[in-house]
């Protein structure tokens, strides 16, 4: 395990040298969750960022749009098409994973918003 540990700081720390002056780099390294690691990958599998005229194309590109599945009279539930980068949409799970479990951030408080939607839209109290 020490391993592993002392191998993930030498590729945080090489992405962190090579990439440091990179624009798209330097603003994934401000989204809440996203470190060195994260980044890298983000970069490594998206390319270029700003290739993507919107974000809506970018979302398309991860396989996180909404999709729903129809045929004919039947219409099924909306959810993830999945039909984009799976290992982009895995890094960016993993990123959303990180930001929601720090204390303050933006993410996080939207994150117990919508949970707070949902769970009273669903007539329920508490977490269970």
């Amino acid at each position: 395990m020490r391993h592993l540990i002392q191998q993930c700081d030498v590729i945080e720390r090489i992405a962190t040298e090579v990439l440091s002056r990179q624009a798209d780099y330097q603003r994934l390294q401000q989204v809440p969750g996203i470190g060195p690691i994260n980044a890298l990958a983000i970069l490594a599998e998206a390319g270029d960022l700003r290739r993507f005229g919107h974000h809506r194309q970018f979302l398309k590109f991860c396989g996180l749009d909404l999709a729903t599945h129809q045929s004919g009279q039947f219409r099924g539930k909306t959810k993830l098409s999945k039909r984009g980068n799976a290992r982009l949409r895995r890094t960016l799970w993993m990123a959303a994973q990180v930001a929601i479990r720090e204390r303050e951030n933006s993410f996080r408080a939207k994150f117990e918003r919508y949970v707070t939607l949902l769970h009273e839209s669903c007539g329920r109290t508490g977490w269970g």
